[in-house]
């Protein structure tokens, strides 16, 4: 049983960036996700084609700041050994004598595997949990795992409101009487205004359900940094549940923030975070990208996806046109946005390129960096367009 739930999705393969050539008799070859295999004798339209860009790599380039709260890799049986731990020190500092502290554990213990045993597979009907008598925490709890308990309790009823108010009752416990569940009912209390936030159609009461989801988010982190304990890492999963919140009132640019922090953080879950935001921003519903253009490591981060994706191969043209109407689209909004900053210069190139723009892209490759390998890749093709 695992009450706070810390991970958003899962990671797909990733393509490695890097090159790498094997001299060998007859022909020479390149092997590596970035280009074709026999590059060397390809096909003077392929040599056109951009090479695949290493979304990865892409966006290990982008600077952001460390991240204070470190990833936790954490299982259901790490979350209850964490919670009978946290229980026993609690008892301990109350000052209860070792017996009494076994006979509440234990009790304790029972009521998680009931609630465990209400949460199987076969206990479920339909969408959600078989209704099953309410589980009271046993006597002796101090106060902050009894609310606790009672509401997660409640929580997996889908008594949503009553698992509210009891974790609201954590927080209003004194300090002193809160130390080990305060994180976790602030996280909890985000999840819920999370879940409040997708049920409700109207939009000024969804975005205030978000307003409150990312209110406790922050709260997990403030706890945090105040000294209270996090041995789950729910600072960390923190961000990317106020991430998640943000897109759903399309705030893209603070998505992308916290995603990237959370990825600097240790947490591998967070790029493809990141590719799927990057992938809505570029829906055709999106019309007003102004703000992402403006903001310098989210229009980094939906330039890394495209040049990411240009040059895969894909059957049939349906989606490379697609991306390739993509890659222009968003060219053309940087372009209205203000232009490049230099250091970009080189990748936005190469996004131009990849959209057909290829005045545009030569107008980037003008103010790139020299050095770079996108900036000398670009500048040769019109050369090899002219049949040089």
């Amino acid at each position: 049983m695992k009450f706070p739930s810390l991970r958003l999705c899962l990671p797909r393969r990733l393509s490695l960036g890097g090159v790498c050539s094997l001299i060998v008799a007859g022909p020479v070859l390149g092997c590596g996700p970035d280009f074709p295999n026999r590059y060397l004798d390809a096909s003077e339209t392929e040599l056109l084609a951009a090479p695949e860009g290493s979304f990865a790599y892409e966006i290990a380039r982008i600077a952001v700041a460390s991240s204070v709260f470190p990833f936790v890799a954490s299982s259901e049986d790490a979350v209850e050994s964490t919670d009978i731990v946290e229980l026993r020190q609690a008892l301990t500092d109350r000052g209860d004598s070792p017996d009494r502290i076994d006979e509440i554990v234990s009790l304790y213990s029972a009521c998680r595997r009931e609630l465990a045993e209400q949460l199987r597979p076969g206990q479920r009907t339909g969408s959600g949990p078989a209704i099953k008598p309410v589980l009271s925490a046993p006597a002796g709890l101090p106060a902050e795992f009894a609310h606790y308990f009672a509401g997660a309790a409640a929580w997996y009823r889908g008594a949503n409101d009553e698992a509210q108010d009891e974790w609201l009752k954590v927080l209003a416990l004194p300090a002193a009487e809160r130390r080990y569940r305060s994180t976790w009912a602030a996280f909890m209390l985000g999840r819920v205004f999370f879940e409040k936030n997708h049920r409700y159609q109207e939009k000024q009461e969804a975005a205030r359900n978000a307003g409150l989801a990312t209110q406790y988010f922050r709260q997990v982190r403030e706890l945090t940094a105040a000294g209270f304990p996090d041995p789950l890492g729910l600072a960390e999963a923190s961000l990317g549940r106020e991430a998640q919140a943000a897109l759903s009132v399309g705030d893209y640019a603070r998505a992308i923030h916290l995603y990237l922090t959370q990825q600097q953080a240790g947490d591998s879950s967070a790029l493809e975070s990141l590719r799927t935001t990057a992938s809505r921003c570029l829906e055709p519903s999106q019309t007003n990208l102004s703000t992402v253009a403006t903001d310098s490591a989210a229009r980094e981060v939906i330039t890394a996806y495209l040049i990411s994706r240009m040059g895969t191969y894909y059957p049939g043209r349906e989606i490379e046109q697609r991306l390739a109407d993509q890659a222009q689209g968003w060219a053309l909004t940087l372009k209205a946005a203000g232009g490049p900053v230099v250091p970009e210069a080189d990748r936005l190139a190469w996004l131009a390129y990849e959209g057909g723009l290829f005045a545009l892209a030569k107008d980037w490759v003008a103010v790139a960096p020299e050095e770079s390998a996108a900036t000398q890749w670009i500048s040769a093709q019109p050369a090899l367009r002219e049949g040089q």
